[in-house]
């Protein structure tokens, strides 16, 4: 299982969907979030599949996001503990030790296409 939160900037981005990645497929899989704060994904993703390490990168899930009209730039997208905490476990529930990467959004890439 893990969990954590994902922050963004509410001004340029809202209406979050989020969905379980196609890699992982759906099978034994239970993602639970709360998207109530604006700004704010908390995430929980619980597999009857133990994670494996692999050279291959596996979404987790997919969030996608409508762009305000007039955001433009760039904004970030977080992994925080501010909802959910940052966690990893084995499939016994033993913490594991992994980094969470943020990532950025070019938003004039988005309202090219």
């Amino acid at each position: 299982a893990t969990s954590f939160t994902l922050e963004y900037d509410p001004t340029k981005l809202t209406a979050p969907q989020v969905g379980i990645g196609k890699k992982r497929g759906g099978i034994g899989v239970t993602l639970t979030t709360n998207s109530d704060e604006p700004g704010k994904i908390a995430v929980l993703y619980d597999s009857v599949e133990a994670f494996r390490a692999s050279s291959e990168a596996k979404d987790l899930i997919v969030v996608t996001f409508d762009v305000i009209g007039g955001a433009e730039g760039e904004t970030f997208v977080n992994v925080t503990d501010s909802v959910a905490h940052r966690y990893l476990s084995d499939a016994e529930g033993n913490s594991l030790s992994v980094s969470f990467i943020g990532g950025k959004i070019d938003l004039s890439a988005v309202a090219a296409e």
